[in-house]
């Protein structure tokens, strides 16, 4: 990206192509759906070499997201008058419409609205970009994150970074190396590289991405299929009794709105209560995360009816 550009119209035209194609998607892909679903009820942070802007559409949050080499939809001004970045999202969708049409381009050409000099796309093309506040906040905020967690487990989940890229891989492998507790998880067909000082306290994928991300996703509810076993092999279908008491609410950390009657399933072993979204099986607590008990919750109360993988998905995170 990086090319003396003969003229703005040049340049703004092929970033408009990227920007438009790339970066302006209807929907979030499905690989940063579950990338976030793997993240989402953990203390996580981002930090990436992606300038496409596809981490916070799929729900990350941007106070989370360190986009190391900016972010193609936003632009600065190319004379440094200011740190102030600004969307480029719809001066590329205008440029794109114009050069459809055959129409002069001129016309949509970002300008500073402070100094009045041209714009370029917030991206490193150069030892300055680091230089911007916004850059240095981001990159505060990281070492924050990552010194919050010193001494204690954290795991270091990379995707797709190759051997050469060395912004984030490098700094992932001395962070595992000296942190006691630390893990580190690389994802690359075809090209895992772990170094012998940290291969006791690694996980190489060799396989695609979007494939390895699916397969683990549906796994975390491996254990939810067993406790709705349970109930199955017991008692048919659940009753549901409402007016009951919630067994072990003194550990619930929280008192139920004005002793309103509970949604509580007793069958066989089990043990559900709904608002304080409890699951005991056999007298012992199951511990499970919110997204977990909302899928438990889900089949649960509706016994006779069938739901698909999607239908699922589609209920509990939408």
């Amino acid at each position: 990206m990086a090319f003396p550009y003969f003229s703005q119209e040049e340049k703004w035209v092929y970033f408009s192509r990227i920007i438009k194609g790339k970066c302006m998607q209807n929907e979030p892909s499905q690989i940063m759906k579950n990338m976030y679903e793997l993240v989402k009820e953990k203390d996580y942070f981002v930090v990436t070499t992606n300038g496409e802007d596809h981490f916070i559409p799929a729900g990350f949050l941007s106070e989370r997201v360190f986009e190391m080499e900016g972010k193609l939809t936003e632009m600065r001004c190319s004379n440094g008058c200011c740190d102030d970045a600004y969307s480029s999202k719809e001066t590329a969708l205008q440029i794109a419409e114009a050069e459809k049409k055959g129409e002069r381009l001129d016309k949509f050409l970002p300008k500073c609205p402070k100094c009045g000099g041209n714009m370029e796309v917030n991206y490193g093309e150069s030892s300055s970009f680091i230089d911007k506040k916004s850059w240095q906040e981001k990159a505060a905020r990281y070492r924050e994150f990552v010194n919050r967690f010193r001494g204690k487990r954290l795991v270091a989940l990379e995707f797709g970074v190759g051997r050469r890229n060395q912004l984030i891989k490098v700094p992932f492998m001395q962070l595992v190396s000296v942190e006691p507790l630390a893990k580190y998880i690389t994802f690359n067909k075809g090209e895992i590289y772990i170094p012998q000082e940290i291969k006791n306290k690694s996980i190489g994928v060799d396989q695609d991405i979007a494939v390895a991300l699916s397969n683990i996703v549906k796994a975390r509810y491996k254990h939810i299929e067993k406790i709705i076993g349970e109930i199955v092999g017991v008692g048919g279908c659940p009753l549901i009794l409402n007016g009951g008491e919630c067994m072990d609410d003194s550990k619930s950390g929280r008192d139920w709105i004005n002793n309103e009657p509970l949604t509580i399933i007793d069958t066989g072993p089990l043990h559900f209560c709904l608002e304080y979204r409890s699951v005991e099986i056999y007298g012992k607590k199951i511990e499970l995360t919110a997204k977990e008990f909302d899928i438990l919750a889900l089949l649960i109360l509706n016994p006779r009816r069938v739901f698909t993988y999607e239908m699922i998905m589609e209920i509990v995170w939408n």
